[in-house]
């Protein structure tokens, strides 16, 4: 296992009623498999209908907790990731019929997903974004160079109620699928986090799939209006 790490043990808490899931990556696929640990945060913000614009008044109010930045929930349009060339769409995916995490089609092998059981990235919890590392058709996809990542950069999420969501990097590393530490991947935080994971390692062709998995983590750290006009929707697969 390759890790990049800064800082103390993740976690702290746990929420009671909320999903984790563990993530197997394959090939050109993201499957994953439920279990029963916290990843999303509590209901909270029913009073103030998700995605409503927010004005700056409201959001220096979250910004001012400092280290306890969270905002209210709000879905993902676009992820920014300036060092390592990333501007993508985030479209949705959820559970398969089998269970799994769904992924992007390979033919949107450019644009990343965020998993709709996970948190609303920059709301409390646990938010998962996927995309694949690369296609067979395609080439090198829109996570190839997420293992390049380092401590302390920036990922960046255009969210639908007009704000931008900066989370810090934290730790990156690399898991082999075999021993996937689903435990100590999804241990939830007290603020808001994201998770980054696409496939990584070396390519087992008797396989027919990467033999580890890259996870890379982030806290909240920063948020700011953003200029122009609200989507209208997200693509779901």
């Amino acid at each position: 296992m390759g890790v990049k790490r800064v800082g103390g043990r993740r976690g702290g808490g746990s929420r009671a009623g909320a999903l984790i899931v563990a993530v197997s990556l394959v090939a050109m696929g993201l499957f994953a498999v439920v279990r029963n640990v916290d990843l999303s945060g509590p209901e909270w913000g029913i009073d103030r209908p998700r995605d409503q614009a927010m004005s700056q008044e409201e959001l220096e109010e979250h910004v001012a907790k400092g280290k306890d930045l969270t905002l209210p929930p709000s879905t993902p349009k676009r992820i920014a990731i300036d060092s390592i060339g990333v501007d993508a769409e985030v479209g949705r995916v959820g559970l398969d019929r089998h269970g799994n995490i769904g992924a992007p089609p390979l033919f949107r092998s450019n644009q990343t997903a965020w998993f709709n059981k996970s948190s609303y990235p920059g709301a409390e919890g646990i938010s998962v974004v996927v995309g694949h590392v690369d296609s067979e058709r395609r080439g090198p996809a829109v996570f190839y160079d997420l293992r390049h990542l380092d401590v302390g950069d920036t990922v960046s999420v255009d969210r639908r109620d007009g704000t931008e969501a900066s989370f810090t990097v934290t730790e990156i590393a690399s898991y082999p699928k075999e021993s996937f530490p689903y435990e100590e991947v999804f241990e939830p935080g007290p603020g808001s986090e994201i998770r980054l994971i696409t496939c990584g390692g070396a390519f087992d062709y008797d396989a027919d799939s990467y033999v580890e998995n890259t996870v890379v983590y982030g806290v909240l750290t920063g948020a700011e209006l953003r200029s122009g006009a609200l989507s209208a929707g997200v693509t779901a697969w």
